[in-house]
């Protein structure tokens, strides 16, 4: 994670200020007047505790954030973040901000049982449960419903069912990433901003946005919660707090990258069932589709599966093998990957082939985002976009 020093220059020095918030100060980018630079405060204006006793936060809080927010960058949402500027520091669009917080949630628990006293600790909302607060510091971020928010004009229709469904995509890649680090995502608050007439995930998404339970044990749990017993000041005190804050930015730092898998094409040089034009055009489908949703792949041609992949076998990234024209069941045990079998059994000269080329790549994404929290965003998106043309 980047440290700060006394000899690092300060890249907000003599900006702007458009904003004071209560742990943030946010910047007019002298470069960019569409962006901005958001600073997380060295102390609170508010006498906070956490801050006072974690002194690290600032930049571990920013680490957290500036991970979150390129993980869901490369899963296709829309978010404010562009890059990261210092150990304190990221630039991000200038945005306006909505004037509603959401909330979504997979577990029940908090001040959701608080409310609704009958529900059991532990009951799991499928799909997740969304809930707003309107943003008011004077009477707490009060809950509200959507009726209330249309009503009273805080957003427009379109613009709820904007934040709703990216909320929840939101949620689904951030639960997959944590997933994959046996961390169970309970629940998670995210802001939007207006800019240039669209919607945009904004703010912060740091250890303060969320619940996680390591290995699902609420007792274990890392976020700001565990920051709620009595700090008496003590050096173990303060070891412990800030262990808990290291620890979750540096498991965002482990966040995969998008990439992390790739698509072989395995063509045979004469195959039974297609003729050379059809190959070739069966390729460029799929590779099409593959490469839209940033999936890298290799086009390989061969008439071994067992040799043709030997080069992958010290790669150590998830491998997926689409067969064309061949018998991918009788290729399967020569090699350690998930094989596809492309457009065998299918006529050649009918467009049934190409609905089973997309379907081949699709099912091969599919397999890779196991492993790949932004490719499963991305997957959710086209799915979503599919389904509604």
């Amino acid at each position: 994670m980047p440290a700060l020093t006394n000899t690092d220059s300060d890249p907000c020095l003599g900006l702007d200020v458009l904003v004071e918030g209560r742990t943030k100060i946010v910047y007019r980018d002298a470069r960019d007047p569409n962006a901005v630079l958001i600073r997380t405060r060295q102390e609170p204006d508010d006498g906070e505790t956490r801050q006072i006793f974690v002194p690290d936060w600032p930049a571990l809080s920013t680490t957290t954030t500036c991970n979150a927010f390129k993980l869901l960058n490369e899963a296709g949402i829309r978010t404010h973040f562009l890059n990261r500027v210092d150990a304190v520091t990221f630039r991000a669009r200038q945005c306006e901000m909505v004037g509603v917080a959401v909330v979504v949630r997979r577990i029940a628990t908090g001040s959701y049982l608080r409310r609704f006293p009958a529900v059991a600790e532990g009951a799991r909302f499928r799909p997740p449960l969304i809930e707003f607060f309107e943003k008011n510091d004077l009477l707490h971020d009060p809950h509200v419903i959507e009726g209330d928010i249309l009503g009273r004009s805080m957003l427009t229709s379109d613009e709820l069912a904007t934040i709703k469904r990216e909320s929840i995509r939101a949620f689904d890649v951030l639960e997959r990433a944590w997933a994959l680090r046996d961390v169970v995502l309970v629940d998670v608050k995210f802001e939007f901003g207006r800019c240039q007439d669209r919607l945009l995930l904004a703010d912060v998404v740091d250890n303060d946005s969320w619940r996680i339970w390591p290995g699902g044990h609420k007792e274990v749990l890392k976020d700001k919660l565990a920051m709620h017993e009595p700090v008496d000041g003590s050096p173990e005190s303060l070891a412990r707090a800030t262990d808990n804050y290291r620890w979750v930015a540096e498991k965002t730092e482990t966040f995969p990258a998008t990439g992390l898998g790739k698509a072989v094409l395995l063509r045979p040089r004469e195959s039974a069932t297609c003729s050379e034009e059809t190959l070739g055009e069966m390729v460029h489908v799929i590779f099409r589709q593959l490469h839209d949703l940033g999936i890298a792949c290799d086009k390989v041609q061969s008439d071994r599966l067992d040799d043709a992949l030997l080069r992958y076998d010290a790669d150590g990234r998830p491998v997926v093998v689409l067969v064309l024209g061949a018998q991918a069941p009788d290729l399967e045990e020569s090699v350690p990957y998930p094989v596809i079998s492309v457009g065998n059994g299918y006529d050649a000269d009918t467009a049934e082939i190409w609905l089973h080329c997309q379907q081949a790549a699709w099912q091969a994404a599919r397999i890779l985002a196991v492993a790949d929290p932004s490719l499963y965003g991305r997957l959710l998106a086209w799915r979503a976009h599919t389904s509604r043309e």
